[in-house]
């Protein structure tokens, strides 16, 4: 009975193993290599007009675009009086200057890109008003606000970037949905998503001497702000407009002087972030576009307001003059 059996059912097996080596052969992908051996490419059955095609010219092989390296093509060094400081190619991730750009410290309002970028995460009511509150105005920290003012959160979000303002900071992290607490924790959480290792936030405008960072970790934290639409327009403004729910008008000045400087030589400023308190010492991180080429530039520790300005310029003209990508 078992030997007729399996006499019956042989043929139906047989039948199914070659209905199923036929089908996945006609779906497997077909491996295309040179002499060499070297596997230049594989293609599906649905694309065999693409892999004749390739057979006829290789050119025709679809490739991953390749990501372009900044080649040094001039003998010019690069020195700046500001004690840190550091240029990123965005694109590569390559690090064309850097001074002290691993020795963490204060970084003062350069904590607000981190603020504003968590803010974003809670998805924001631009339209809702909040009220500012008395802890949040550090005596003479605000030059817009005043107890009890009520500001729709997109003026506290714009204040924030275009004016550098304390209390609009503090106020964006008690606004969030998360409470301010909570809040800090998420720029720390962040901080290490971004792996900016050696940095902590110990508050969201930046006043805290325990608030640290490296020019490097800024650099990443730069990039990743201005990347979003919505720092990078705020970054971009001369000024800020707004009024509050009961009538008071005010205008806020951009604390990023290199806006009035650019676009220059072909160089746009994409965003940028001012930073000062006493221990930090003057602060800046900014993100230039030439000719689609990337460069974030950040220094920390000037010792003069404009320094941080004349230094950020030298270092543009230098990464662009002295360098292509290839």
């Amino acid at each position: 009975m078992q030997k007729r059996f399996a006499f019956l059912i042989a043929p139906v097996l047989l039948s199914a193993g070659i209905f199923y080596l036929v089908f996945a052969w006609r779906n497997a992908p077909a491996i295309l290599a040179d002499a060499s051996g070297r596997v230049l490419g594989d293609f599906a059955v649905a694309g065999e007009e693409q892999a004749k095609a390739f057979l006829a010219d290789p050119r025709t092989l679809p490739r991953a675009e390749e990501k372009l390296r900044a080649v040094k093509i001039k003998d010019e060094d690069l020195d700046i009086a500001c004690p840190a400081g550091y240029i990123l190619d965005a694109a590569s991730g390559q690090a064309l200057f850097g001074k002290n750009e691993n020795e963490r410290r204060p970084l003062a309002s350069l904590t607000k890109l981190m603020t504003a970028l968590v803010f974003l995460e809670g998805d924001p009511d631009w339209d809702e008003y909040y009220e500012i509150r008395k802890s949040e105005l550090f005596g003479e920290t605000s030059r817009f606000l005043l107890k009890g003012d009520r500001v729709k959160t997109r003026d506290l979000f714009n204040l924030v970037l275009v004016a550098s303002d304390n209390a609009a900071a503090e106020a964006l992290a008690s606004h969030s949905k998360a409470g301010r607490k909570n809040f800090i924790a998420a720029m720390n959480r962040m901080a290490g998503a971004l792996k900016m290792e050696n940095t902590y936030f110990n508050d969201a405008a930046g006043l805290s001497r325990y608030s640290i960072s490296t020019p490097k970790d800024i650099a990443s934290l730069a990039e990743e702000a201005f990347s979003r639409p919505e720092i990078r327009e705020a970054s971009q403004k001369p000024n800020y407009r707004f009024s509050t729910l009961a009538g008071r008008t005010r205008t806020a000045a951009a604390t990023d002087v290199l806006l009035k400087n650019y676009p220059r030589d072909g160089v746009n400023i994409a965003g940028g972030k001012t930073g000062f308190t006493n221990a930090a010492g003057y602060c800046y991180a900014g993100q230039f576009n030439k000719d689609g080429r990337e460069l974030i530039t950040v220094v920390m520790g000037g010792a003069k307001e404009n320094s941080r300005f004349a230094e950020t310029e030298r270092m543009v003209r230098w990464a662009y003059g002295s360098h292509e990508w290839r």
